[in-house]
């Protein structure tokens, strides 16, 4: 027989389940918001002793609309609130769904509407324009519907909150991502890294991160002596420290302790690789179990670490490659016939202008005055007689080349015996085989050293020097670039006396 709560006389079905009261988790707090004294009263003596999903729950009374929002002011958790709508006012309740969704702008509270004049409100109305979970008369309402009508409500409010749970996680390791992308070296990343885990997992004990050397040993075995600690949060509670080190090296390292196990014990362990023989250990120890959310945020978070470590392995990689061509090159420059760093600078200055008449885009002009220019710092390491390692530090004192700079400097250096008709050497290259780049340089190399005086030699005039270019342009030089030259001259001899902030 059905046992109506506000119709006739009452009677009460008793609670099924009993509270876990040994349960650490925190209660559902539900809002009873109605004018009825005795609508408190059955509600709490249906609900005030179930247990659900293994909490309480928490039933927080108010008699108008105005104490109703006292306490959702006081309480930003609460799941469910059973509301009447007729209280001090004809549409009290409605009101404050408004208030409720709009101005508190609370979407994951379950509304569900409670009134003894249905036909004042409609259903289908009160339900869209108020945005309402649920509607009930209370005339219909039984002990066991009232029981089904909150779990119901509980589950709808707990997927939100899960939701949002997600979403917050996701949030939280899009900006540790974004910063930890910053960084360039592995001890920098790992600092990052936890800092970063305290916020994206509460209750984080402590943390460590090891590195580990393989040394080529074979099976993945590895040697205690080659687990080193990089960084650490927490342990201070920790009298002896080492020794506790020690025995986490031993347990989760080098007995090679499974990922799922651990996170029984509020453990968490992630492994990164760097390159083919680096590996980098993440252990964290929570001061509570970890949830499947949890879980599930440490292996994003995790995974984008490993990619943030892959970049930095391959940014590591590139910039050791350039080195090593930046220092090739200067080997080359301290053995090749090049001019000297005065003459360099007009050399600079000849080709820039030359490639710009010539129709090439300004950022290739400069690109090619910055690496005729890095000869010039590099003429001046060679001069130094200095030792491999002092190289290393004034390498990385001069202006850097980026890639098509280095590019640049490569063919000229390489393609600087070529002939424009292919005579030269060493490849016999001919016509626009030759780098642009290459043949610019080429031209007004030699036309600077006709036209200006280096080293007490006596410079020839302009007409002699156009005479010699248009005789000898077939065999060596690019007859376009001369035919530019020579319109010009005029101005390219005045480049080489001043400066025009290049």
């Amino acid at each position: 027989m059905d046992n109506y709560l506000f119709a006739g006389e009452l009677a009460i079905e008793p609670a099924t389940q009993q509270p876990d009261i040994a349960s650490n988790k925190s209660s559902w707090k539900v809002l009873i918001v109605d004018d009825e004294l005795l609508v408190h009263k059955v509600t709490k003596a249906v609900l005030g002793n179930v247990v659900i999903d293994g909490r309480n729950v928490n039933l927080i009374s108010a008699y108008t609309a105005k104490e109703a929002l006292e306490q959702l002011t006081t309480h930003d958790d609460i799941a469910v609130i059973f509301l009447d709508v007729v209280m001090e006012t004809e549409d009290a309740g409605l009101r404050l769904c408004k208030t409720i969704r709009e101005d508190l702008n609370n979407d994951m509270v379950q509304i569900i509407i409670r009134t003894g004049q249905p036909g004042a409100n409609p259903e289908n109305e009160v339900i869209l324009k108020y945005k309402i979970n649920d509607y009930k008369e209370k005339t219909e309402i039984s002990a066991q519907k009232l029981f089904t009508c909150l779990v119901s409500a509980l589950r709808s409010y707990q997927n939100l909150v899960k939701v949002k749970q997600n979403k917050a996680g996701l949030n939280k390791i899009i900006v540790a991502t974004q910063q930890l992308s910053k960084v360039n070296s592995v001890p920098l990343l790992m600092d990052g890294v936890l800092s970063q885990l305290v916020t994206l997992i509460d209750y984080c004990e402590r943390s460590f991160v090891f590195e580990v050397k393989s040394n080529g040993q074979p099976n993945n075995k590895v040697d205690i002596e080659n687990v080193s600690l990089m960084s650490c949060f927490g342990g201070d509670d920790i009298a002896d420290l080492d020794a506790y080190i020690t025995a986490l090296k031993q347990r989760v390292i080098i007995s090679n302790s499974p990922e799922q196990s651990l996170s029984k014990k509020k453990e968490y362990l992630a492994r990164f690789y760097f390159g083919p023989q680096d590996q980098y250990i993440l252990y964290l120890e929570a001061g509570r179990p970890l949830t499947r959310l949890d879980l599930e945020l440490l292996a994003i978070f995790s995974s984008n670490i490993q990619v943030a470590v892959d970049n930095l392995c391959a940014y590591q990689q590139q910039t050791q490659s350039q080195q090593d061509n930046i220092t090739h090159c200067i080997n080359i420059l301290n053995r090749a016939n090049i001019p000297q760093n005065d003459q360099l600078h007009n050399v600079a200055k000849l080709a820039y202008q030359l490639a710009l008449d010539f129709g090439l885009e300004p950022s290739v002009a400069t690109d090619i005055k910055h690496a005729l220019l890095f000869n010039r710092d590099a003429q001046l390491l060679g001069n130094y007689q200095r030792q491999p390692a002092d190289t290393h530090d004034v390498v990385d004192n001069m202006h850097p080349l980026n890639d098509s700079q280095l590019l640049i400097l490569q063919n000229i250096l390489q393609q600087q015996g070529e002939n424009f008709d292919g005579s030269g050497q060493p490849k016999q290259l001919s016509g626009t085989e030759i780098a642009i780049e290459t043949r610019i340089v080429a031209l007004v190399r030699v036309f600077d050293s006709l036209s200006h005086r280096y080293d007490h030699e006596k410079a020839w005039p302009n007409g002699d020097v156009a005479d010699l270019l248009t005789k000898q342009h077939l065999a060596h030089y690019d007859p376009k670039l001369v035919a530019l030259l020579i319109k010009n001259i005029e101005i390219y001899h005045r480049l080489q006396f001043f400066d025009h902030a290049y």
